[in-house]
């Protein structure tokens, strides 16, 4: 039995290979025909249309992942059974449950696969593919720490913490240059965003607790209650801000939550996409599990409706999952319940199937 089971792993697996590769490079193209617009305005080259397809591939992984390996389990399966194996199986007095356990070890390496990929590649394929939309813009640069602005009145703008939800900011310098020699520097505790005008793509920053610093006098530094730099950036380019959360890490996710929580904002929106990231990988185990209990149990010649059967439970997943995401965000759901109630309960059903597989 052991060599009957090392080909069906076989089959999972170059299945599995073949279809997860064909289908990410179907979605990136997708993805690329969808930017294409952005991808011009910002003269990305042939080469760079190619890339930037391939880093959309990290992205696509982690939610093809589960919903591939449930299709090829499926497909597998049906085929053994079609073939009348896995009743051959069961009447040489082999536990179908223990017979199918390397299927959930795959279930639980390719949980920590996602994880890994949505943790450690995903966020800097992501930060490469936006810096190549961004190119055409000369007023907005992305760093790791902290958002840099050009003014157009030839400023530049460090903001240490931007909250995008109240367009308020925390820890801002701004630099005027006289060529290359620094003229002034601003250091200002916080600000807010207003827009200058009803049509106006420009905003005004409202600085408050403002200490200037004369570089050319080296005259002593001088207090300020508020102070207004006008016609700083479009919100087009301020949205930027919002994709910097997808390049993030887990990690990266938490230090950014504690600071904001430092700064005395909290952020539902954030937690809920922390944890969302944390548990949504053991989607990975819940497919392979369902779809060995529908396989197993469907007749000869059904593996038709098993894959009919998983596609409907895949799409009634996704449905709940983004439901209970979105009560998350509208603070109707606690951050970690709304993230984890769907996965977790999908994990114990999948359990409870697999467990109800006939011996």
């Amino acid at each position: 039995m052991d060599r009957v089971r090392r080909l069906y792993i076989k089959e999972f697996l170059l299945l599995f290979t073949g279809i997860t590769a064909c289908l990410a490079v179907l979605f990136s193209v997708f993805s690329v025909v969808e930017k294409a617009d952005e991808l011009i305005r910002a003269s990305v080259s042939p080469k760079g249309f190619v890339l930037f397809g391939l880093l959309q591939i990290p992205e696509i992984l982690s939610y093809l992942l589960p919903f591939s390996g449930m299709l090829c389990t499926i497909f597998v399966i049906s085929l053994a059974s079609r073939r009348n194996e896995i009743t051959a199986i069961k009447s040489s007095g082999v536990n179908l449950r223990t017979f199918f356990v390397p299927f959930l070890l795959i279930g639980i390496g390719l949980s920590v696969v996602n994880f890994l990929v949505t943790e450690y590649v995903t966020p800097r394929a992501l930060e490469e593919a936006n810096r190549l939309t961004a190119r055409g813009s000369s007023r907005f640069v992305h760093s790791e720490r902290n958002l840099w602005i050009r003014g157009s009145d030839g400023s530049v703008i460090r903001i240490g913490l931007y909250v995008p939800d109240r367009k308020e900011s925390k820890d801002i310098s701004v630099f005027y240059f006289d060529r290359d020699r620094p003229l002034l520097r601003i250091e200002a505790r916080d600000g807010h965003w207003k827009r200058e005008g009803k049509d106006s793509e420009l905003l005004s920053l409202y600085l408050r607790d403002v200490t200037v610093y004369d570089l050319r006098n080296l005259s002593p530094p001088r207090t300020e209650k508020e102070r207004i730099i006008r016609g700083v950036i479009s919100p087009g380019v301020l949205k930027r801000e919002e994709k910097i959360i997808e390049e993030m890490s887990v990690r990266e996710l938490i230090r950014f939550e504690k600071r904001l929580r430092r700064a005395g904002f909290r952020n539902r929106k954030l937690l809920v996409d922390i944890y969302s990231r944390i548990t949504f990988p053991v989607t990975n185990l819940f497919m392979i599990m369902f779809a060995l209990s529908i396989s197993i149990r469907s007749r000869k010649g059904r593996g038709v409706l098993a894959a009919a059967a998983g596609l409907l439970v895949s799409l009634a997943y996704m449905g709940f999952y983004i439901l209970s995401l979105s009560l998350g965000y509208a603070e109707i759901l606690p951050p970690l319940l709304a993230a984890a109630m769907v996965p977790l309960l999908a994990l114990f059903l999948g359990t409870y199937f697999f467990i109800r597989i006939p011996l």
